[in-house]
């Protein structure tokens, strides 16, 4: 735990501290699962309240009715025997679908770092840096420096698991559909979310929202301090390489979000 805050606090010393790296490498990995999944696990259970059962009821029956093809009334649609047959197996599901999801969320969040890291190696090779071979491997140093940086991006998600719980569920019956209600209620620590502004292309909006953002700048920092000592950067080449990370999460996140997978980094 000491050299975690040590990291946390000072990455351009711990980084250069021998026992910064004694720490199990799979003890990061869990704990960086467990506390993305605490987050999770609470942002899911907000959502998993009758307030929200009855939206998306509501929606299901709208879109029922303007289905043109949909059964007859009495054998099927939003009130039919057919529709009271899924409600009981998805609230019997519900809890095994939550859980399942919640693992889901935070697997990917883990391998993310993982996909991060291998990309960074590659990527430093052209700034010049080098990183010192070890007994434990050439690249111990590289995956040490990711596992500790994403740190940050957990605690927010823990973060936003908590502060969403402080907001008020009832406030589902006021939203148009799931994914206004959805919007509406969603965390963001950027002091920009309270501006409210206009709709902005995606890219301009994950920089502004990101870069304003105190985990996010926090895990920048981490990667910038520690990517000088870990890969011996100038500063320079330091904010190149962080610049490269913040494009590699958004090219991803976009991946991901093509085939309905949200990463939240």
């Amino acid at each position: 735990m000491g050299a975690l805050l040590h990291v946390l606090a000072s990455p351009d010393r711990a980084f250069e501290d021998e026992r910064t790296y004694h720490v199990s490498r799979v003890l990061l990995v869990l704990l960086l699962f467990l506390i993305h999944s605490a987050g999770s696990e609470l942002i899911a259970r907000f959502y998993a309240t009758p307030y929200m059962t009855g939206l998306v009821s509501q929606q299901q029956a709208n879109d029922a009715t303007h289905f043109a093809f949909g059964p007859p009334p009495g054998q099927g649609g939003a009130t039919g025997p057919g529709a009271r047959r899924t409600q009981v197996t998805g609230a019997s599901n519900g809890p095994i679908l939550q859980a399942l999801g919640v693992v889901i969320q935070s697997s990917l969040f883990v391998l993310l770092s993982l996909i991060t890291w291998w990309l960074l190696v590659i990527f430093i090779q052209f700034l010049g840096g080098e990183e010192a071979k070890t007994a434990a491997g050439p690249h111990r140093n590289s995956r040490y420096l990711v596992s500790y940086a994403w740190f940050p991006l957990a605690l927010r998600r823990l973060t936003q698991g908590i502060l969403i719980n402080l907001q008020d569920p009832r406030a589902a019956w006021s939203a148009f559909d799931v994914a206004h209600y959805r919007r509406a209620s969603e965390i963001s620590l950027s002091p920009l979310s309270l501006a409210q502004l206009p709709p902005l292309p995606a890219p301009i909006a994950y920089l502004l929202y990101n870069l304003t953002d105190p985990f996010y700048l926090w895990f920048l920092f981490l990667i910038v301090y520690g990517g000088m000592a870990v890969f011996r950067l100038s500063f320079r080449g330091a904010i190149l390489q962080g610049g490269f990370v913040v494009a590699m999460l958004y090219l991803l996140q976009t991946i991901f979000a093509v085939i309905g997978i949200h990463t939240g980094v």
